[in-house]
């Protein structure tokens, strides 16, 4: 014995379409909108590197200078204020290396928002001036 009244089947089935696509549609809008936010956050990181690594290359340009020779003793130990640059800040401290107290190291922070990248770099003593060492990233 069959019913043969089969009339809200489609309705039915449609239905179930409609909850499925919209379903799939949500999934879909919350994964864009995710991954917009990394997307913007990983700019934001790139951002912070390039700041701090452009705070580093000044110091470091200012200390391998040889008319700054005399200076370079003032800038150990002391960290600079807070400098805008684009749309983050930088700052830098100077201080000797650990394991060879004649070497500078350099570290930077980036700031852009909430995301802080920090990198050092490494001035190696060569005679009576400095020349670039080692960049490393701070994690």
């Amino acid at each position: 014995m069959y019913i043969k009244n089969e009339k809200g089947a489609v309705l039915s089935l449609m239905l179930i379409v409609i909850l499925f696509l919209i379903i799939l549609g949500t999934t879909l809008v919350f994964i864009s909108i995710t991954e917009v936010k990394q997307v913007a956050r990983e700019e934001k990181k790139l951002q912070a590197y390039y700041i701090a690594k452009s705070g580093a290359d000044v110091v470091a340009a200012y200390i391998i200078n040889p008319k700054n020779k005399h200076n370079i003793q003032n800038l150990k130990g002391k960290e600079s204020d807070s400098f805008i640059l684009g749309e983050g800040s930088f700052v830098v401290k100077v201080k000797e290396d650990e394991d060879n107290t004649d070497n500078i190291i350099i570290e930077s922070k980036g700031i852009v928002g909430e995301v802080e990248v920090s990198i050092s770099l490494s001035l190696i003593k060569k005679g009576d001036s400095y020349e670039r060492g080692i960049w490393q990233l701070k994690r």
